[in-house]
């Protein structure tokens, strides 16, 4: 599980995009931050800025439908021992002990009163069945998909110490000087402890849907991604939360909902009642002389409530109460990116020349591309910040925030949907802040527009296509992002600084200057004149839709990229449906294949005809993973294929002790490959040949076998053995042509192995 961070006694508020160091002109008031994020503007209002509305806590209606009554308990009698680092104050921490449990049951009962669901109820949809959750696609998910930009890896996993050379030798674009810098995570409660399955998956699918602040964002997970992160994070936890069967006591329902406005929890936390009938406390409005007593006080019973904040949190705070200097547009943008925390992923470089943000040294390597494809860490890394305003059109900037604009399936970290709380003032700050001083004049609008479109499909098919799709028609190897009518979400004056120059725009870029030293590389088209040949380029993109593709682009494809097995064996390592991510399919020209999952160690499937395509595997691996071409398809194992016997059979290969150990092919023509698998004690060469429209398996063995067995299948419904032949699912048949012994179990056929190095051969007939 994600470490829980800071320990209790060292439990100050984390707020983790502050943990940036940021100290330029742009920064302005910090305090600014802690007024917002610890929602101390919920009851001590903000009249000379009205930016800083408070975060606010999650909505409490239909609560113990999604947490433990225990958890919740002890998280109100105590917010920061039970969830370090938590941004809730101790709202009962001046009670005397016996005073606060009975305050803690009696607002337990009136939460418990609020019976009414919030989340719908999860059902299987066409990604899959969510009760069919898997922990380790929930790991791969956690370290892939954004979770740890914010929160720490597993503990298994290790900040990567990696120094600012290291990033220089790699290119990384936009280096900073705070690469290396120390980016506090987001801490985590025990979440075992909080959560079910059913109710973390929920959560997961749409956070903000109990937390309308939106500093938790929602990561765009289909219902089984959310339901195998659950299931990562909880382990095998099974426990369901629902409100207890019978209502609990009116009075103390009656005096819990007196507590939860009397000791300020209304003022944070939306929760279905009325109200009117109790008076709420009247609250100062933010002005100097709050940073007196009150909530800075922690030597009496006067203070009211808790923060346990550090000497230099509540410096900032006091500061920033006391001066309350109107902030400029550079500050109230910085403030956003901090609370939004923004820079964990992105990096701003500001006027003054001061870097802020970016993955950080300790996380960079868990950022990269779907299939691992190679171009660039800007294919990996979430794109800068610096001067994004001047990039692209303030539409498309409230299209990213809200979910609509996505043109980097490429990468695995996914932009996050946040609220209209963190976002809000965000496309307008930045078309402001970053609008260039004067436009460039306008080039080559004395030439046709069918002529320039023309120019302009004849110049994107020398070069462009090389590296991009346009209209979704990529070439063979092209993973980068989409041209096509760039107006729709790229300022032209930056389009065209980027099409002269690249370097000048992102800085390391991997995308080549085709204008070197300010000549056309196709000096015959519009005479070689450079501004002209740009607006040509940018023309016929905008017109791309209607305007004829070009020529490489029309040419590749007519190409096929189908693996078709002529005189000898076909091996393809590839991402498959119903394999993983580290298959290797098998195609001979007897029209038989199999596919193995290397990373698990299991003969996977089997199927006749058609082979595969190559298409995604080659060039385009974040497109849905591959899958046969033919028919007949047949699952035949669904567990590792060497084990030790006895017990439950092991679906990992960690489990069962062994790991992939590589591969060795025939001589030509043959070049049939033989799988290697095992450990230090045994090793296993397992190759399987086409015979009459099926296969033979012949797995040698080396070491000392005594007490493992080998998986040969796995039925789903039925099994039937007679003799040495096995019929599985009334489908597959296994003939083994040895006198080891057979077993059936839990759906296995199994092979127990003898004493000793052995050879032994199985037929599969289907």
């Amino acid at each position: 599980m994600p470490s829980l961070g800071v320990q209790a006694e060292e439990a100050f508020p984390v707020v983790a995009g502050m943990s940036r160091e940021a100290t330029g002109e742009y920064s302005g008031q910090n305090g600014n931050v802690l007024l917002t994020e610890l929602s101390c503007t919920a009851c001590h209002k903000a009249p000379a800025n009205e930016t800083l509305k408070p975060k606010g806590g999650p909505k409490l209606t239909g609560l113990f439908h999604r947490v433990q009554a225990d958890w919740a308990a002890e998280f109100i009698a105590n917010p920061a021992v039970v969830k370090p680092g938590t941004t809730m104050p101790n709202v009962l921490g001046r009670l005397p002990d016996t005073q606060r449990k009975k305050v803690v049951s009696e607002l337990i009962a009136f939460l418990q009163s609020s019976r009414q669901p919030i989340y719908p109820p999860i059902k299987e949809d066409k990604n899959g069945d969510p009760g069919a959750s898997n922990a380790e696609r929930g790991y791969e998910l956690f370290h892939s998909v954004g979770c740890v930009a914010c929160h720490d890896p597993d503990v298994s996993e290790k900040f990567h110490q990696l120094k600012k050379e290291d990033f220089e030798d790699n290119g990384l674009v936009g280096v900073g000087p705070l690469l290396t810098e120390w980016a506090e995570s987001v801490p985590l409660p025990n979440l075992f402890r909080k959560y079910s399955h059913d109710s973390l998956t929920k959560f997961l699918l749409n956070p903000r849907h109990i937390r309308p602040a939106g500093r938790m964002p929602s990561l765009k997970l289909n219902v089984v991604e959310a339901a195998d992160i659950a299931h990562y994070l909880l382990r095998e936890k099974t426990v369901t939360t629902t409100p207890a069967e019978q209502q609990p006591d009116e009075q103390l329902v009656t005096q819990g909902k007196n507590h939860f406005v009397q000791f300020g929890c209304i003022e944070c936390h939306q929760i279905d009642g009325e109200f009117n009938n109790i008076d709420r406390p009247v609250y100062k409005p933010l002005a100097a002389e709050l940073i007196t007593g009150g909530c800075f006080d922690d030597s009496a019973a006067r203070s009211p409530i808790q923060y346990g904040l550090s000497q230099q949190q509540q410096q900032l705070l006091k500061n920033a109460i006391s001066t309350q200097v109107p902030e400029t547009g550079e500050q109230l943008l910085h403030r956003k990116l901090v609370t939004g925390n923004c820079y964990a992923c992105h990096q701003r470089v500001w006027s003054d020349n001061q870097s802020v943000g970016g993955p950080g040294a300790r996380r960079f390597t868990f950022f990269e591309t779907v299939g691992h494809v190679d171009f660039g860490d800007e294919g990996k890394i979430p794109p800068p910040l610096t001067q994004v305003g001047a990039k692209i059109t303030e539409k498309a900037l409230q299209d990213i925030f809200q979910g609509k604009l996505d043109i980097r399936p490429h990468m695995q970290t996914r932009m996050p949907l946040f609220t209209e709380d963190v976002t809000n003032y965000l496309p307008k700050l930045l078309k402001v802040l970053d609008a260039p001083r004067e436009k460039a004049p306008q080039v080559g609008s004395e030439i046709p527009e069918k002529e320039l479109i023309e120019a302009g499909r004849q110049l994107v098919d020398k070069g462009c296509v090389q590296c991009h799709a346009i209209n979704g028609k990529r070439m063979t190897g092209v993973v980068g992002v989409e041209m096509a009518e760039p107006a729709q979400r790229l300022e032209e004056d930056w389009l065209r600084a980027f099409l002269l120059d690249p370097n000048s725009k992102r800085p390391r870029t991997r995308m080549p200057n085709f204008f070197p030293q300010g000549k056309a590389s196709v000096p015959q088209i519009l005479d070689g004149n450079i501004q002209q040949q740009v607006t040509a380029i940018a023309t016929y993109l905008n017109h791309s839709r209607s305007a004829d593709l070009p020529d490489k682009l029309l040419a590749d494809e007519q190409q096929s990229f189908e693996l078709e097995p002529d005189k000898s064996p076909i091996r393809l390592r590839t991402f498959m449906q119903n394999v993983g991510t580290r298959a290797m399919a098998v195609g001979f020209p007897e029209r038989v294949h199999y596919a193995y999952d290397l990373k698990e160690v299991r003969l996977a499937l089997a199927w006749k005809g058609r082979f595969l395509d190559a298409h995604g595997t080659w060039f385009n691996r974040f497109i849905p993973f591959a899958a046969p071409l033919g028919d007949q398809q047949i699952t035949l194992t669904q567990g590792v294929a060497l084990a030790k016997a006895g017990g439950t059979w092991p679906t990992q290969a960690s489990e069962a002790n062994i790991r992939y150990l590589g591969y060795r092919i025939a001589k030509p023509p043959n070049t049939t490959p033989t799988l290697r698998y095992g450990n230090d004690q045994i090793v296993a060469e397992d190759t399987l040949r086409p015979k009459d429209s099926g296969f033979v398996r012949s797995v040698e063995l080396k070491g000392e076998a005594d007490g493992w067995s080998l998986l040969l299948a796995t039925a789903q419904q039925s099994v039937q053995q007679q003799g040495n032949t096995v019929t599985v699912d009334q489908r597959l048949k296994l003939t083994l042509e040895s006198d080891h012994q057979l077993v059936i179990q839990d759906g296995h056929v199994l092979m127990d192995l003898k004493p000793g190095s052995q050879k032994v051969e199985v037929t599969y007939q289907w």
